[in-house]
């Protein structure tokens, strides 16, 4: 993370969606860290409450796929 934050690795080539439940420990913290550690538009962060099981997924990943995929 320091080199990223550094700019030592360069802009991310991929655009990074992140999810990250109020349920999962440090994760949410670990998830803006590395959204702030990257360059503008290169991570997209969303927060849900929940955690990291089936419902969490089942319509989370749906509505992320519906994001990123273009019609």
């Amino acid at each position: 993370m320091r080199r990223l934050r550094a700019g030592e690795l360069g802009r991310p080539q991929a655009r990074f969606h992140l999810q990250a439940g109020t349920d999962e420990g440090t994760m949410v913290d670990q998830a803006e860290h590395f959204d702030a550690a990257c360059a503008a538009g290169a991570v997209g962060l969303c927060v849900v409450t929940g955690g990291h099981d089936y419902a969490w997924w089942r319509h989370h990943l749906l509505r992320t796929l519906t994001d990123v995929v273009p019609d």
